[in-house]
């Protein structure tokens, strides 16, 4: 009776499979390979992926060039860093076939100063190199720095009070910045002066907020006389030089006061006009600023030649350390006293000389010290401290492919990059470093600097392996292990069916939409709608889905012959999950004749359908796949309702028993994949219980 029953029903089952991009090979033809675009512009120091489309054979890299060098080559892609300005050309050789692409490498925009001390009134240029395009300047506070431009590419700074601000750059897409600090710069409104004897003038310092103290080198040259907080007078004595000396802020300023001698009417030239020729017998030197620990001093050099009279005054000036200090006349020359102006390039020292033009053997030198301060690393406090002993009490092992954060520790701010100007001043920076950049050199920013993650490629022998990681916080400095392992993959057949089914998405919506096109297409070619039916028909087609989806997902190809002992048929065309629609199921199955025929057969009243989307992922390997089944019954619900559930699973178990040959077996793919009408579409199954 059970036998007779199901023999009134006529099943056609469409089937459009599981399709795995890693495994499916296309029956169609195959399209030619491309390169993803043929002319590519990358800045100096930046790595780009150029993707080969289309192609399953081997390729042979090239470039044209060392501007551009090859990091990393598969059959799919060529991963390259730009070394220098200028042009590459990258060639994917395909047997006899060959595709290029033109790289053109600018050279990346930078500012000349990335952190700049400024004193009071004192002026630096900045400027930025690198770009073609149109620059746009700003500063952050123009109450301490003001700023003026000279070029397009070029601004003088100047600073109006102690505080502190950042310029701001804009160039060719990019963001470039400078912090400027103003510090309290005290200046002399006059470093040289000459006098008349009995003649007086005043010196005033500006700048600062302190009381200055003054002093003279010889009272009997200059003597001096405080008028206000900031002036003093001076009064000129016998002929000669003095030096007046003003302590205030920490720095000593200085004026040289040079007092005229009244010269004596020159006597009438005897008649026979005894001239002769006097050298020069003695250089001495002095300079304004014996030790440059400040980089915006300008110091200056001063020289005394003697005798007065000499004949021929002129020096020669040379540092014996260019790198140091360079030196350059100033003012006037070939006079009893002469300047000259030095040139701070960096710390150090060197010998500045002068020697007279007239005889080189007359000289003299002054040995020129440069030593900034250093600026003492800050002591963090006792609870940063304890936070960093714990995260550096153990060592830290790693997939190369995880792209996960191996710390995360939202009381730090990591940084890589210990003289970083972007790089704030707070207590909580810690720079970390690595002993091995080949095994990790990843930028901090990732997560709002909180957290340290693992991304780099190459995949060569030289990214794994363990290197040691640096923490310095202030002046307190711990040490911990990385170990970068190869990632070993995923077994793929060890992948259990109840994690495929948590990572299986119900879409019925696209189920439904297709039912709407398929009766759409049969009203429009005279025939009657299809009934969804849900116990047989949709049951059925869940069953085979899951099946397909366990099987296809494990790497076993999907074959258009499965289910042809049920006379049913398939569609051997794959669908992955990045680009199934139901238009697109539709249109394959009306595009097949023997799938058309089962869509408008006339004897056809119920109808059920599953549309699986599969996304398998472990954080770092993924896998998708889609699978879409449809039922297709001549028997109306009526019909269908009048069997026994035994009776109904009985006749799902005959129909796809070539798959799923027991009842067993049938309720477990269904209690895990199958969700009935008004169950949500997620990945989380729904478990159905069958009798």
């Amino acid at each position: 009776m059970k036998k007779r029953k199901l023999g009134i029903l006529i099943i056609l089952l469409l089937v459009l499979g599981i399709a795995v991009p890693e495994t499916v090979q296309p029956v169609t033809v195959e399209a030619a390979a491309r390169l993803a675009t043929k002319k590519k512009t990358i800045v100096v120091g930046k790595t780009y992926t150029l993707k080969l489309k289309g192609n399953r054979k081997k390729v042979k890299w090239s470039v044209s060039n060392k501007n551009i060098q090859i990091k990393k080559r598969t059959n799919t892609y060529v991963s390259v860093l730009a070394k220098k300005k200028g042009k590459a050309t990258v060639t994917a050789t395909i047997g006899r076939r060959k595709y290029k692409c033109v790289f053109t490498i600018k050279e990346a925009p930078r500012i000349n100063k990335t952190r700049l001390n400024l004193g009071y009134k004192k002026s630096y240029t900045l400027s930025v190199s690198g770009v073609s395009s149109r620059s746009r300047w700003s500063v952050s506070n123009r109450k301490v720095v003001s700023l003026k431009r000279i070029s397009a590419y070029k601004y003088r700074i100047t600073g109006l009070k102690k505080g502190s601000a950042v310029l701001t750059c804009k160039a060719a897409g990019k963001t470039l910045r400078c912090r400027i600090n103003v510090t309290e710069s005290p200046r002399l409104n006059k470093t040289a002066l000459t006098l008349n004897p009995g003649k007086t003038s005043s010196l005033s310092v500006s700048g600062t907020g302190s009381t200055p103290t003054w002093s003279t080198s010889n009272k009997s040259i200059v003597s001096i006389k405080k008028i206000n907080r900031t002036t003093c007078q001076v009064k000129a004595g016998k002929a000669g030089s003095a030096i007046v000396s003003c302590k205030v802020s920490g720095k000593t300023l200085r004026c040289r006061i040079t007092v005229k001698k009244i010269p004596k009417p020159a006597p009438q030239p005897k008649p026979d006009n005894d001239w002769k020729w006097t050298e020069v017998s003695r250089i001495t030197l002095t300079c304004s600023h014996p030790i440059i620990d400040n980089p915006m001093d300008e110091p200056t050099m001063y020289a005394r030649v003697e005798p007065q009279n000499a004949t021929n005054k002129l020096l020669s000036w040379t540092s014996s350390n260019p790198k140091v200090a360079t030196v350059s006349p100033k003012g006037s020359q070939g006079t009893y006293e002469q300047e000259a102006r030095i040139t701070v390039i960096s710390e150090g020292s060197a010998i500045i000389t002068a020697a007279s033009v007239d005889n080189s053997k007359i000289k003299a030198s002054y040995k020129l010290v440069v030593d900034y301060p250093e600026e003492k690393p800050k002591e963090p406090s006792a609870e940063l401290k304890a936070a960093l002993d714990e995260i550096t009490s153990r060592d830290y092992t790693m997939n190369a492919r995880d792209p996960r954060p191996f710390i995360k520790d939202s009381r730090f701010y990591f940084w890589t990059q210990k003289d970083d100007y972007l790089m704030p001043d707070d207590e909580n920076v810690c720079i970390v470093t690595s002993s091995n950049p080949f095994i990790w050199a990843e930028s901090s920013e990732y997560n709002n600097h909180i957290s340290l993650h693992h991304s780099i490629g190459g995949g060569g022998d030289d990214n794994y392996g363990t290197t040691t990681l640096t923490f310095t916080l202030g002046s307190y400095v711990r040490t911990c292990k990385l170990t970068v392992f190869k990632d070993p993959g995923v077994q793929w057949d060890e992948i259990s069916d109840e994690e495929l089914a948590a990572c299986t998405t119900d879409r019925k919506d696209y189920a439904q939409e297709i039912f709407r096109l398929i009766n759409d297409f049969r009203i429009k070619n005279g025939r009657h709608e299809l009934k969804w039916e849900e116990s047989y028909c949709e049951r059925a087609a869940a069953a085979q889905c899951a099946y397909n989806i366990c099987k296809g997902m494990r790497v076993e190809p999907y074959t258009p012959n499965r289910l042809g002992q049920h006379g049913a048929a398939q569609i051997g065309v794959g669908v992955t999950a990045a680009n199934s629609d139901p238009q697109e199921v539709f249109n394959l199955w009306i595009n097949s004749p023997l799938h058309r025929a089962n869509i408008l057969d006339k004897s056809a009243k119920t109808f059920g359908i599953v549309f699986y989307e599969c996304n398998y992922t472990d954080g770092i390997h993924r896998k998708a796949g889609t699978s879409v089944i449809a039922t297709i019954s001549s028997a109306d619900i009526n019909r269908i309702n009048s069997f026994s559930e035994e009776e109904i699973v009985n006749a799902i178990v005959g129909l796809v028993e070539n798959s799923i040959p027991t009842t067993t077996e049938l309720h477990r793919y269904l209690n895990l994949f199958y969700h009935p009408t008004g169950a949500a579409m997620t990945n989380k199954s729904s478990i159905i219980k069958i009798p």
